[in-house]
């Protein structure tokens, strides 16, 4: 079921995404699906998994520096736009300040582009003291239902 957002749970989604920093005017249309998708002026925005409300890539793409990063090589970057998790040999670079459970940004080396959110299975360090082995869960890709939602 699709529909607009009264002032008062505006409010309330504001109070519950204050941890990406989000800014709404007045003239924002904003819309929820099957309280699973919000979408700001027609474009899915955030999305829940679990308990938790995720930034989709389109926010993302605009709003790139709230999430800690891990860049993927280009031989990874075809697994993962076909929703597979990220294995470690495939990641070129992180940040050690990943923290186990937090969201990442999973981005391609050639362009840097961002394809994809995953949950940190271990943190930072530990990956990357790691050589093999899923270390992070891919949850939003390109092309995937919350993309398909423009």
């Amino acid at each position: 079921m699709r529909k607009f957002l009264s002032n008062k749970e505006k409010r309330e989604l504001i109070k519950e995404l204050d941890l990406y920093k989000v800014k709404f005017n007045k003239k924002d249309k904003l819309e929820v699906i099957d309280n699973k998708f919000w979408l700001v002026n027609n474009e899915c925005w955030f999305f829940r998994y679990d308990n938790m409300i995720v930034p989709s890539l389109r926010f993302l793409h605009k709003h790139e520096n709230i999430l800690k990063k891990v860049m993927v090589d280009k031989g990874a970057v075809k697994f993962v736009v076909k929703g597979a998790d990220i294995m470690r040999p495939g990641i070129i670079e992180l940040s050690e300040e990943i923290t186990k459970g937090n969201l990442v940004i999973i981005e391609e080396e050639t362009n840097n582009k961002i394809i994809a959110v995953g949950i940190a299975l271990f943190n930072g360090e530990e990956i990357k003291k790691q050589e093999t082995g899923k270390v992070i869960k891919n949850i939003h890709r390109i092309g995937d239902e919350v993309w398909s939602l423009a």
